[in-house]
């Protein structure tokens, strides 16, 4: 049975041994912590705003779509897997299959070895095909991930290192950025201005097919970024 994230009964009476659950485990609240979903149609945003050791509390920016596969990753690297509980508006509700460690979520970063892994921008892998303008011509590009400050794409055209150039995607605005690095056909890109975290949002929610965006509620705290 696929896992109905969109589908989730809004009806916590429904899901109130399953809540009640998730409570049991003491809460660290609020917690806004910038996070991804990777779900089986793509890779969403979304902020962390309370956890346990038994589950996590989340706001998402638009409808979910259904998926067999449900995975939270911070910006740290770190990865859990996910399965639904509740969702109402833009909160939605999911449950640790196993207990997880709270204190290395809050400090926000990965044992890594001997290492610590930091806190790193978050990069949403995609694959969707644009272009970029170079006054008047126009490459084709794939695009194959994405944060607030740039871009990773591959080009069959050569692309100069400090070319600026203009990237259009379907269904989102144009956006101003300039080649940073380049690698054979693998250019990064780093964009005009930082992209709002939720206005990042609706571009994935744009490429990855999910366009019904939630209203915004006002937040009792700001999201990074």
């Amino acid at each position: 049975m696929r896992r109905a994230v969109r589908n989730v009964p809004n009806d916590f009476k429904a899901n109130i041994g399953a809540e009640a659950e998730m409570r049991l485990a003491p809460r660290f609240t609020p917690l806004i912590r910038t996070a991804k979903l990777a779900l089986d149609s793509g890779e969403f945003l979304c902020v962390v705003r309370d956890v346990s050791a038994t589950g996590v509390s989340l706001r998402v920016f638009h409808t979910l779509p259904d998926s067999e596969r449900i995975v939270l990753e911070l910006p740290n690297g770190d990865r859990f897997p996910l399965e639904p509980v509740w969702c109402v508006d833009d909160r939605a509700g999911f449950r640790f299959p196993e207990t997880i460690d709270v204190d290395r979520v809050v400090a926000g970063h990965r044992l890594h070895g001997p290492e610590v892994r930091p806190h790193r921008p978050l990069r949403i892998n995609l694959d969707a095909r644009g272009l970029v303008a170079r006054g008047n011509l126009m490459s084709r590009i794939r695009l194959v991930n994405i944060s607030q400050q740039g871009a990773r794409i591959t080009c069959e055209d050569f692309l100069a290192i400090d070319e600026e150039l203009v990237l259009h995607l379907d269904h989102i605005p144009e956006l101003k950025c300039t080649v940073r690095w380049r690698q054979d056909s693998d250019y990064g890109l780093s964009f005009g201005r930082i992209l709002p975290f939720a206005e990042l949002a609706g571009i994935l929610a744009a490429i990855n097919g999910q366009g019904q965006l939630l209203p915004i509620r006002p937040q009792q705290g700001h999201i990074p970024g």
